[in-house]
Parts: structure tokens; C-alpha cells; sequence
């Protein structure tokens, strides 16, 4: 027998929201998990393009904002309004910070970092969940997946010497002097979610750049990203008094996709009204969020507060045992939009991993080539 690359009863790829919960739900099963991250550091999206608020973990007229468990003893309780809904802020290095703490509370999971999948690899396990993202871990095990259509790719960063008393509510000035120069990009920035950079205070804020751009090699978006940010604060800094004085004390190390491929799944999930399971065990609450340019999202509300996310968008149409957490669950693409949110990252990852545990304790093992 040649030894794997990689061996547990559950591996994971991708140590984002979804994959740390993932993680966590089939470890508090009895089953021995492996968790790989490409990055140095968990978190996703959060951590390397720069989120500063979680969505989607409770609906906005909700009296109930208290963020489920495990995640609520190592996050912030701490809700606020964000139009018909309500986010929990948080910087992307507290979201780390958490993800870390609950990995170590499991004797039976591993942590892999810097531990990017590659053609050639192998992995021998039980079970399989894919929470990278953009379905890696799927097309290198030859599981069928679907591309959804681009959305506006965002880069997340933290300014610092803004004067916030000169902005207009919400900053939308900011948005829209960018927008009227710069065609196909928007910027916003969020004094609402200002915060303690080093000890000075900082404001975070996303650059949105063109759908087309989704398309690109990561490593030369990150590049045409980083410019772009530089010349648009250059811009500002000539037009906008409240942004005279701003310089970026940080920006994200990637830019995060607001769609990608999905796993083919045995269902689909849809955003419709009603829910066609009821009984489903995940629910989506956030809004479908539509991205079809940089200046922002289209959102449709449903009327029952909630998608319901059935265990059959879960697991691929494969001979494997192969489950999905996060972005790329098997979802038609309005829906897409809802289920790459923390809040229903978190949900999708950790129904997954409960999942991927029973197929681990009932099932065979299983040598899959990358």
C-alpha cells in the first residue's frame, strides 16, 4: 500500500467559516478530522480579503441576535442595523483569533496550514468535505461541479486619518465620487464599524472592482486590485476633504469571489417562498444577494425570513462521500449569494460535518488521487 499524503476519518479542505465548523461538528461526533488550509492562518475570506462584519447568523427583526453555538463563546455578541438586517462586527484578525481557539479545543482534529491541495496528492478517509470556496478539493478528486456566473470580486482595507465628522451618512459621498470617476469600480467605507488599528483609530472599507475581473488569475487580480485601491485613494485625496489625510495601514491579502463553481449536488438549493422542506436541518438568513456589477448588490427578501438549505445541496452527486460547506454547496446562483455569508457558511459547514461523520462511522475507506 503507498502511504497518503493525507489520512483521518474526515478530511477537510479549507479552514474558512464553513470548513472550521465543519471541522469542529464532525470531531464533537467522534470522528478523527483533518483540516487543511492553503493559508498560514484560518479564517477564509474573512481573514485574507478583509471582512469586518458577519452576516446572515440571524434575521434583522430577530429579538434573539445571540450567534450559535460553539462560535458564540469565542465571538463578540454584539449585533448592529444593517438595513433590513442586522451583522456582527468583527476584524478579521478577532474571526482568526476564535477559529484558532475552537480548533484547539479538539484533541481529534489536526490543523494543517501552508498546506495548499495539488495535482498528484492523495488522501486516504472516509469521508471528504469540500469548504474551499471555489470547490478545489472537488475537481481535484473528479467530483462534478457547475460554475455559477461571476459576481464583483471585493478587496477589503483599513484606512487610518479619515476624518469621519466631514462624511456624509453611511459614506455614500465616497461612493459616489468613485463611481462617477472610476467606471465599473465602487468604494465604500464604513465609519460605523471603526475600530483600534495599533492603537490609532482606523475605519475599514471594501473596494469592488468589475464583474470581468472574476475571471482573472488570483495572483494578478490581487495585483490589478492593489493598484486600483491606490488610485482611487489617490483620487479622493484630492476631492474629498474627509479623505485628505487617509493612508492604508492594511489591505487584504487576496481578493475575496462573491461567486464561483459548486459541487453538483443531489439537490439544488434554490432561493424560493416557501421552503420546500421544512423540516430542513440549515436556514438561510440572509437575503439573496445578487452582484452583477461593482456598485453593489441586488437583494430579494423572502417572506418567511429564511432559505431552506436541504441536506441533498450537502453531498455530491458522487460515489465518494463527499459533502460541501459554504460557497460552493450545490445552489442555483441567487441562492449562492445567501450561502456564502458567514452566518450560513457556518450552518452549511457544520450540517456537513455531522454528515461526513455518520458516512465516516458507517462507511469504508477510501483512496482518492488528487
Amino acid at each position: 500500500m503507498v502511504r497518503p499524503d493525507f489520512s483521518a476519518d474526515v478530511v477537510i479542505a479549507g479552514a474558512g467559516p464553513a470548513g472550521i465548523s465543519a471541522a469542529v461538528s464532525a470531531a464533537a461526533a467522534g470522528a478523527d478530522c483533518l483540516l487543511l488550509e492553503a493559508r498560514e492562518t484560518p479564517g477564509g475570506t474573512v481573514r485574507h480579503a478583509g471582512i469586518f462584519s458577519l452576516c446572515g447568523f440571524f434575521p434583522g427583526d430577530s429579538e434573539d441576535t445571540g450567534l450559535p453555538a460553539p462560535w458564540d463563546t469565542v465571538l463578540p455578541q454584539v449585533s448592529i442595523p444593517a438595513g433590513r438586517m442586522s451583522i456582527v462586527p468583527v476584524t478579521p484578525w478577532e474571526f482568526s483569533r476564535a477559529a484558532h481557539d475552537l480548533l484547539a479545543r479538539f484533541s481529534n482534529i489536526r490543523f494543517l496550514a501552508n498546506t495548499p491541495l495539488g495535482r498528484g496528492m492523495s488522501i486516504r478517509a472516509r469521508a471528504l468535505i469540500d469548504c474551499t470556496g471555489n470547490a478545489a478539493l472537488a475537481r481535484l478528486a473528479g467530483v462534478e461541479t457547475l460554475e455559477n456566473p461571476p459576481a464583483s470580486p471585493g478587496l477589503g482595507f483599513v484606512l487610518q486619518g479619515v476624518d469621519t465628522s466631514d462624511l456624509a451618512p453611511g459614506a455614500m459621498d465616497i461612493t459616489r465620487v468613485v463611481m462617477e470617476e472610476f467606471r465599473g469600480f465602487s468604494m465604500r467605507i464604513f465609519p460605523e464599524l471603526a475600530f483600534d488599528f495599533n492603537g490609532t483609530p482606523s475605519v475599514p472599507g471594501m473596494l469592488n472592482l468589475p464583474v470581468s475581473w472574476a475571471l482573472m488569475h488570483p495572483r494578478d487580480l490581487k495585483i490589478m486590485a492593489d493598484k486600483q485601491l491606490d488610485a482611487v485613494l489617490g483620487f479622493l485625496e484630492s476631492r474629498c476633504a474627509s479623505m485628505r489625510h487617509a493612508t492604508v495601514c492594511w489591505r487584504g491579502h487576496g481578493v475575496g469571489q462573491r461567486s464561483g463553481p459548486v459541487i453538483k449536488g443531489l439537490g439544488r438549493a434554490e432561493f424560493v417562498e416557501p421552503p420546500r422542506d421544512h423540516r430542513c436541518e440549515v436556514k438561510g438568513y440572509w437575503p439573496s444577494e445578487v452582484w452583477q456589477d461593482a456598485a453593489g448588490a441586488s437583494f430579494k427578501y423572502l417572506q418567511t425570513g429564511f432559505m431552506c438549505i436541504p441536506d441533498s445541496c450537502l453531498r455530491a452527486h458522487s460515489h465518494l462521500p463527499f459533502f460541501a460547506g459554504g460557497r460552493c454547496i450545490s445552489a442555483a446562483p441567487d441562492a449562492q449569494g445567501s450561502a456564502r455569508v458567514t452566518g450560513t457558511a457556518v450552518e452549511t459547514g457544520r450540517r456537513a460535518g455531522v454528515l461526513a461523520a455518520e458516512a465516516a462511522a458507517l462507511g469504508e475507506t477510501h483512496d482518492v488521487r488528487l
